[in-house]
């Protein structure tokens, strides 16, 4: 129906059913944030890519725009993040029915889920989190993502 009714593509309907889990209004609610979501997916492309290159005036520039989203956008942001990390790393074990991404997230994670492993997917989430909890308690968020993203650059070399 959800194909049909607003032209989503069978993959992406695929993961709005599974984060709705059933609930129509939730699968509604998933459409309508799909641009805000492509936002938050273009961050989070820049922000592995200029990590895993070291660029670090690339990445200081990077967490100023981040950093002027509003503190609920950024929260999002991070939580989303997190779903991605998590994601691309259960995507390593090439089991496609616990990985939940729309097409767009594929096609990035089939390059990037790699670089997500055993030796950094911990540090990763509890950087991710650790940046989320400062948000919300209302930390510098510009030192917050810069950072998070200096962190990242460490985490990301991992294997």
């Amino acid at each position: 129906a959800l194909m049909v009714r607003y032209g989503v593509q069978e993959a992406d309907a695929q993961a709005i059913g599974h984060y709705a889990g059933g609930n129509w209004l939730k699968a509604v609610e998933a459409i309508s944030l799909d641009e805000e979501k492509g936002l938050y997916l273009e961050l989070f492309i820049a922000l592995m890519r200029m990590a895993y290159a070291r660029r670090i005036r690339e990445l200081k520039e990077w967490s100023e725009g981040a950093a002027a989203m509003g503190r609920e956008r950024q929260k999002h942001f991070l939580a989303y993040c997190g779903r991605m990390l998590r994601e691309n790393f259960a995507s390593n074990f090439g089991l496609p029915a616990v990985v939940h991404m729309d097409s767009h997230e594929r096609e990035f994670s089939a390059r990037f889920a790699p670089f997500v492993n055993e030796a950094n997917i911990i540090g990763l989430m509890e950087e991710f989190s650790e940046a989320e909890r400062h948000i919300g308690q209302n930390v510098n968020a510009r030192m917050v993502f810069f950072d998070l993203a200096l962190k990242t650059i460490v985490l990301l070399v991992k294997k």
